[in-house]
């Protein structure tokens, strides 16, 4: 691919990519993977080949924190805690199950476009897995993975064999990433408090700046749009950008907007596309969006568009 038809419906230039503090909004990222993946889409694994890429002094400060942790489990805390600073699409939560002994590291693509998920969750587990790799400087540490594919080709299968170890369970009921807890008290040979402290300190303060320089409310948006729904309270969201929901609260205020405003926009944005480009059905949408009712949704829709969302639907794909 060229770089202009990669880079096709973004304002990013491919000599802005070499600047190290560029940074690239997650609309823009997910239209560059957009245009990838249809320009290549007989191309199996990509998100396996982007996944083994993804070290752990790739994202900067986030990455730091983590070799600098002192176990597997404390670099998995801070790196959860400041999520918005990895490479991650998928949006991650933890669970344990203390009958086998195990956690679970679980990524979910659906707040994602449908196209780009399995990419999504091919580049984050193979990404993680690397991560790990570098975080306990052996190659030899395994995750188990399970996903909720389908069990591809054989040649295909062996491509995660390579990356995990051991064959992923297919047809799983999610997408996650097992190990055990025990594995988690692993000590990780670049352990440094003092950097680990100091790491932290400055990925709070890179977000921080980031609200300076993005506005908060671009920042929401990002957020809202990578979150399964995007009704986020005001307490979640001052937690996501590592600020107080006081000083979040008057931020917006200096910009005019409020957290209410933010949220109509997303869903109103999230919805159109939704429609035009998902074809499940509109109670599936709703859910998405976080009514807890179609009809609230749809008569949202029309104070939006003038219309319904099933008109809408047929308007833009006549048959």
């Amino acid at each position: 691919m060229t770089h202009a038809d990669s880079l096709h419906g973004t304002a990013l230039t491919r000599e802005a990519l070499d600047d190290l503090d560029a940074e690239v909004r997650l609309r823009d990222e997910l239209q560059i993977l957009t245009n990838i993946l249809g320009a290549l889409s007989e191309v199996p694994g990509l998100g396996v080949e982007a996944g083994l890429r993804c070290h752990a002094a790739s994202p900067g400060i986030w990455g730091l924190s983590l070799m600098s942790s002192r176990t597997l489990g404390d670099a998995m805390s801070v790196g959860m805690s400041l999520a918005a600073l990895s490479f991650c699409l998928c949006r991650l939560s933890v669970s344990a199950d203390t009958n086998d002994g195990t956690g679970r590291l679980v990524l979910d693509p659906t707040a994602l476009p449908v196209g780009i998920r399995r990419f999504a969750v091919e580049r984050d587990s193979t990404g993680i897995q690397t991560l790990q790799r570098d975080l306990l400087m052996n190659r030899d540490a395994q995750l188990r993975v399970a996903y909720t594919m389908a069990r591809p080709p054989e040649d295909q299968v062996q491509k995660y064999v390579d990356v995990f170890g051991v064959e992923p369970e297919f047809d799983a009921p999610q997408n996650c990433l097992i190990a055990s807890l025990e594995s988690l008290n692993a000590p990780l040979p670049q352990a440094n408090q003092y950097a680990r402290s100091m790491a932290e300190k400055q990925a709070v303060e890179l977000l921080r700046q980031r609200s300076a320089r993005a506005g908060v409310a671009g920042l929401l948006r990002d957020l809202m749009l990578a979150s399964p729904s995007p009704v986020l309270s005001l307490d979640e969201a001052a937690r996501q950008l590592a600020v107080s929901p006081r000083t979040l609260r008057r931020h917006l205020a200096q910009e005019g907007v409020s957290l209410r405003m933010l949220q109509e926009e997303v869903r109103e944005a999230l919805a159109e596309e939704l429609l035009l480009t998902d074809g499940r059905p509109v109670a599936e949408i709703a859910e998405r969006l976080g009514y807890s009712q179609v009809s609230s949704f749809t008569q949202a829709f029309r104070r939006w568009k003038g219309v319904g969302p099933q008109e809408y639907r047929r308007r833009a794909h006549p048959r």
